[in-house]
């Protein structure tokens, strides 16, 4: 009788639980960490428009002695699992970097990066932890210009990016309800 009086609870519940994952359509803003060339912070807003899709933007506009350096990347978020709970996720961004110098010149590079994790939420918390891969999709370096008593001839070593990079993704965003 008591495992009859369980098994009907049980089915009792079942809709309940099932009513209270609603789809998900908050806002959060947060910080993005990561291998993000050179810059390895960026602030984040990330909006969710439910069934477990979401579109992000990060970036950041820093200036370092003179040169600025510019980070703008959208990115598109799947969870897996739909409303509040933690889930794992799969992202594909697409990071536009530019770096103007002093003298005027520009080094330009696009990255095009997938991701793979998964996002711990809490009530007002998220937190993003995964990996993946990242392609070299442009990269423009500004004309080597020399000034006198710089190291060699002011253009330091010309290194070739590598056109793979890994990709690590950890974000702790706060949810506006």
């Amino acid at each position: 009788m008591r495992s009859l009086a369980l098994a009907l609870f049980a089915l009792a519940a079942a809709p309940a639980v099932a009513r209270d994952v609603n789809p998900d359509r908050s806002p959060s803003i947060g910080v993005k960490c990561g291998v993000i060339p050179p810059i390895l912070t960026a602030p984040e807003l990330l909006v969710r428009i439910g069934s477990g899709l979401a579109f992000g933007l990060f970036g950041i506009y820093t200036t370092i002695d003179g040169e600025a350096q510019t980070l703008v990347a959208p990115e598109v978020l799947l969870e897996l699992r739909e409303g509040r709970r933690s889930t794992p996720y799969l992202e594909a961004a697409y990071l536009l970097y530019s770096e103007t110098s002093k003298g005027g010149g520009a080094d330009k590079m696009d990255y095009f990066a997938l991701t793979a994790g998964y996002e711990w939420k809490w009530s007002s918390v998220e937190l993003q932890l995964g990996g993946g891969i990242q392609f070299l999709t442009r990269e423009e370096k500004a004309p080597c210009e020399s000034q006198p008593g710089e190291w060699f001839g002011g253009c330091g070593l010309d290194l070739e990016t590598p056109s793979v990079l890994p990709a690590i993704d950890l974000a702790l965003r706060y949810r506006f309800w």
